[in-house]
Parts: C-alpha cells; structure tokens; sequence
C-alpha cells in the first residue's frame, strides 16, 4: 500500500493580477487568489514570501476604516 505525504498549499494574495514564481525545484504561475500545492522544497521558500498565505488561508483583511470621497 502507498501513502501520499498531504502537499504544501499556498494561496497568492499580492497586488498583482497573477505571477510567476521561480522555486528552488519548480517555477509556478498563479491568479490573485488562486491557491497551489508545492513540493517541501518550493514550500520553504514560500513560506518566507509576504503574497502567499500557508494551508489556502485567506489573507489577513485590513480593518481600518477607509475615508469616501462624496
């Protein structure tokens, strides 16, 4: 019997449309808000990037009030 090991999911959260990202093992494309399962390798290093959130958690929100212009 084989086991699979859970992969490593990130969602992108930046202020881009999308990016290409070059991992130590991988280069990966990903949306605004998409999420997507890395090797251990590519998880280290994007762990340590302020875009992407760890588990395909949503970014934290920003709570402070913002001023509209009537």
């Amino acid at each position: 019997m084989s086991t699979r090991k859970k992969g490593n999911t990130f969602t992108y959260n930046g202020g881009l449309d999308a990016v290409e990202v070059h991992c130590p093992v991988h280069t990966i494309i990903v949306a605004n808000g998409d999420t997507v399962e890395v090797c251990d390798q590519d998880a280290t290093a994007l762990s340590a990037h302020p875009d992407f959130t760890a588990g395909g958690a949503t970014a934290p929100v920003d709570t402070t009030p913002q001023e509209v212009e009537a």
